[in-house]
């Protein structure tokens, strides 16, 4: 697998392309972004490229994202033990911009606190063609699958989400993971391939709180059913 880094500038004119796996890696600690890629690149199994992209701040180009701190999807929070402020684009908007100046038939979010087990993502790659899921999630040594905190998901289907966004483009810090990951259960495309592992560490993890903000647009997206695209009440209530 290829590595590329990049500015967050870069995402306003550039554009990356792959006949494989494109894996988007938003990062604030290059050391240590550089060490996970090389890692998940000798690990993937795979061909594609991971596309590391360091967050230089907030650009009013980049897609509509509200202008707050965070540098993380739904449960991380930056991957660098940092309260990241109000300077940063964050994870979201970052991952959104990749995605929208990209193409490849599968597309993978991930962090630079991610550690990959062997195989990481051919395993879980298999798992998504084998059964026609849509999106797939790592072991993560905390959900057993049930979220997608690191995720794999098909482009095709991904792309009729959010008019162009990977993610719900609200979100600052915390649930956008979660909204897709109900948006899969939804239509049954989830699929967890255990033996795929990619561990989220992060030593203050369990003593930190989600974004009030977050929850509440979360619980207020959940209301209205997602854009009405979700009716199972179960699965409504189940991230609560």
């Amino acid at each position: 697998m290829r590595i590329e880094f990049v500015s967050s500038h870069a995402l306003r004119t550039g554009r990356w392309e792959t006949d494989g796996v494109l894996v988007v890696m938003p990062f604030t600690k290059p050391a240590e972004a550089r060490r996970t890629a090389q890692l998940m690149s000798k690990r993937a199994g795979t061909e594609g490229l991971l596309l590391g992209v360091y967050d230089e701040g907030m650009d009013q180009r980049l897609p509509a994202q509200r202008k707050k701190g965070g540098t993380t999807g739904a449960d991380k929070d930056g991957g660098d033990g940092e309260d990241s402020g109000s300077d940063r684009a964050g994870f979201v908007a970052l991952v959104n911009a990749a995605f929208r100046n990209s193409s490849s038939p599968w597309f993978c979010y991930v962090a630079q606190d991610a550690f990959p087990g062997r195989q990481w993502l051919s395993i879980a790659l298999a798992a998504l063609e084998k059964k026609g899921g849509v999106l797939a999630s790592f072991n993560d040594g905390k959900w057993h699958g049930h979220l997608a905190a690191f995720g794999l998901a098909r482009r095709d289907w991904a792309t009729k989400l959010y008019g162009g966004d990977f993610f719900f483009p609200g979100y600052g810090r915390h649930y956008a993971d979660v909204e897709l990951t109900v948006l899969a259960l939804q239509e049954q495309g989830l699929v967890y391939a255990p033996e795929s592992v990619l561990v989220e560490v992060d030593w203050e993890k369990d003593g930190k709180a989600v974004s009030s903000e977050d929850k509440a647009l979360y619980l207020k997206r959940a209301k209205e059913r997602f854009d009405g695209r979700v009716n199972q009440p179960a699965l409504l209530e189940r991230f609560r």
